[in-house]
C-alpha cells in the first residue's frame, strides 16, 4: 500500500479511535514516530508533549470530528508544556486558534523554534508564558500586546532574547512591558513574584526528578 494510501485509510478512522471521555491529563514522552493524536475533547487539565513534534503539528492542524462533538483540537487544555521538539520551527497558526482556554504555557528545549507567530494573540485566557532554552528564538512578535490576561512571562536560556528584552531599550520591549511579572534569567525586569522555579514549572521539573531519584534507588537496590 502506497504511503498516501495508507494517510487516507488513518483519516478514515478517526472517527472512529478511543475518545476516553474521562482523560483529563495526558502526558506523552519521547514518542518521535507518532503522526497523531486523537482530539481527547475531554482533556481539561495538563497536556504535556514531549519529543514528539509531528503529532503535535499535525494534532494542532485537525479538523473536529462527529464522534468528539465538534471540539477543536485541545480547545479545553488548560496547561500545555511543549518539551524537546527538536524539528519544530514555529507554532502552528492553526492550533493556535483552538486554544482558547489555555491559562498557562510552557515551551523548553525547543532548539529550533526560531520565532512565535501572530496567532499567539488568540491565547485570550494565558495568564502565564514560560520560554526556556529555545536558543534560536530571535525575538517576541507585537502580538503578545493582544494577550491583556498575561500576568507573568519567564524566559530563561534564551540567547539571543537577552538585549531584545531588555527594560525600556530592548527592541521587544514594548511588546511585553503590559505584562505585570517579567522575569528574565532569574533576575526581575518587572515587578516581583516568586522564582520561576517556585511556580507550576517547579513542580512539573520535581515530577521528573523524582522519577530519576526512585529509578536510582531501584538499581541501586
Amino acid at each position: 500500500m502506497e504511503r498516501d494510501e495508507e494517510e487516507k485509510g488513518d483519516e478514515q478512522t478517526e472517527e472512529e479511535w478511543p475518545h476516553f471521555p474521562c482523560l483529563s491529563k495526558l502526558d506523552i514522552e519521547d514518542c518521535p514516530n507518532l503522526t497523531r493524536v486523537p482530539l481527547f475533547p475531554t482533556v481539561e487539565g495538563r497536556l504535556v508533549l514531549e519529543s514528539c513534534t509531528e503529532a503535535l503539528v499535525r494534532t494542532m492542524k485537525m479538523e473536529p470530528v462527529l464522534g468528539t462533538a465538534l471540539v477543536a483540537p485541545l480547545s479545553k487544555v488548560k496547561e500545555l508544556f511543549l518539551e524537546r521538539m527538536k524539528e519544530l520551527q514555529s507554532l502552528p497558526e492553526e492550533g493556535l486558534r483552538n486554544l482558547t482556554s489555555l491559562r498557562y504555557l510552557s515551551i523548553r528545549d525547543c532548539r529550533r523554534l526560531t520565532s512565535l507567530p501572530p496567532a499567539i494573540r488568540n491565547l485570550a485566557s494565558l495568564r502565564q508564558l514560560v520560554i526556556v532554552g529555545c536558543t534560536r528564538l530571535a525575538s517576541l512578535p507585537p502580538a503578545l500586546r493582544d494577550l491583556t490576561s498575561l500576568r507573568r512571562l519567564d524566559i530563561e536560556w534564551c540567547t539571543l532574547l537577552r538585549e531584545r528584552c531588555r527594560r525600556g531599550e530592548g527592541k521587544d520591549w514594548p511588546n511585553i512591558s503590559h505584562i505585570p511579572v517579567i522575569y528574565l534569567n532569574g533576575e526581575a525586569l518587572q515587578g516581583s513574584g516568586w522564582p520561576i522555579y517556585t511556580t507550576t514549572a517547579f513542580y512539573f521539573s520535581c515530577f521528573f526528578f523524582i522519577k530519576v531519584i526512585s529509578f536510582d534507588i531501584f538499581v541501586m537496590s
